[in-house]
């Protein structure tokens, strides 16, 4: 039973990884100076596996991004995605977000060349109204 434990090892102050030998998963994350966090995740029996980063560029921006192939031995499309957020006391917090990768249907396996993808980009003002643009293509 001992060997289906997760483990957390801290390596330093800012780097930490975990190891889940019962779901089949590793990850690390680690701060980069004061503003820079990074992670890398692997899904060892799906095959499936995500990476980011997100940067506080002021104490007001803060802009990230996230790759992810997913899906059963890396069969299905990867997905992106791209963020950026601004929050003033003085305006209001508004926030933007893009998404490109394949439209899921029924049980989104085996996406295949010729089948559609989207691309969602999602604008939310600091009243807290949103606007969305999609467009589809075939990968």
């Amino acid at each position: 039973m001992l060997d289906e434990q997760s483990t957390n090892l801290n390596i330093d102050d800012n780097t930490s990884a975990t190891v889940d030998p019962a779901a089949k998963t590793i990850g690390m994350q680690t701060k980069v100076g004061d503003n820079l966090n990074l992670q890398a995740t692997q899904d060892l029996k799906a095959h499936a596996g995500t990476m980011s980063a997100d940067l506080q560029v002021d104490p007001n921006i803060k802009v990230g991004g996230t790759y992810t192939q997913a899906g059963y031995k890396g069969q299905m499309t990867p997905t992106s995605q791209v963020s950026a957020n601004y929050n003033n006391p003085d305006v209001g917090k508004v926030d933007l977000q893009v998404d490109k990768g394949a439209m899921f249907q029924g049980a989104g396996k085996n996406i295949q060349q010729g089948n559609p993808a989207i691309t969602t980009a999602k604008f939310t003002n600091p009243q807290g109204q949103t606007a969305t643009y999609n467009t589809n293509r075939n990968l």
